[in-house]
């Protein structure tokens, strides 16, 4: 079940986006990833919902998991 973080479950792309410090087009780019993809990119899509066909949100507890999982992406081949 989705964790409660302040109230919600969930953050817009945008909240999530500044949580990383990158840009939303940046986000909806490891959004798209594809495994296949070698060199030093994530190995690892970050955790979302896609809810209709325009709007993905991010369960807070889970993306934060995520994105505090590895330092760096050659570690998270491992």
């Amino acid at each position: 079940m989705d964790q409660l973080i302040n109230g919600r479950r969930f953050w817009s792309a945008k909240e999530a986006a500044r949580y990383l410090g990158i840009s939303t087009g940046t986000l909806y780019g490891y959004v798209r990833f594809k495994p296949k993809t070698k060199g030093e990119h994530r190995v690892s899509a970050p955790p979302f919902r896609r809810i209709g066909r325009n709007c993905i949100k991010f369960p807070i507890a889970e993306f934060i998991e995520w994105a505090n999982r590895f330092d760096t992406p050659a570690q998270e081949r491992k």
